[in-house]
């Protein structure tokens, strides 16, 4: 397997913790990111964009309330930061997910 395959696995599991609730986790990971995306970061997720969808989404159902908190804030990043172009076939299935969340017994997933 190429590098990039790993690398870009490795960046899946990270993206979400960039917006963990633990400042330490939040701040290494966000420090993480920069370094191993090269400043690439939105160019990589909207390359892969079907993937990192179809992973928020999933993370946003987790048992862990903070996983979910995170898998929140990450798809309004997509709203913010990733092309409209990129996220357009996407945003029903984003809604739904958010929607869901806005039910959560957590209230850090519901804000």
């Amino acid at each position: 397997m190429c590098l990039h395959v790993y690398v870009l696995a490795f960046c899946f599991y990270l993206m979400p913790t960039r917006y963990y609730i633990a400042e330490g986790v939040r701040l290494y990971s966000q420090e993480t990111w920069r370094q191993v995306t090269m400043g690439k970061g939105t160019q990589l997720v909207e390359n892969y964009i079907d993937k990192v969808v179809s992973f928020y989404i999933k993370e946003s159902e987790a048992s862990n309330h903070a996983v979910r908190e995170a898998a929140c804030t990450c798809i309004a990043e997509l709203g913010n930061k990733i092309s409209p172009d990129a996220v357009r076939p996407h945003v029903s299935a984003l809604v739904t997910a958010l929607l869901d969340c806005f039910h959560d017994e957590s209230w850090p997933v519901r804000d």
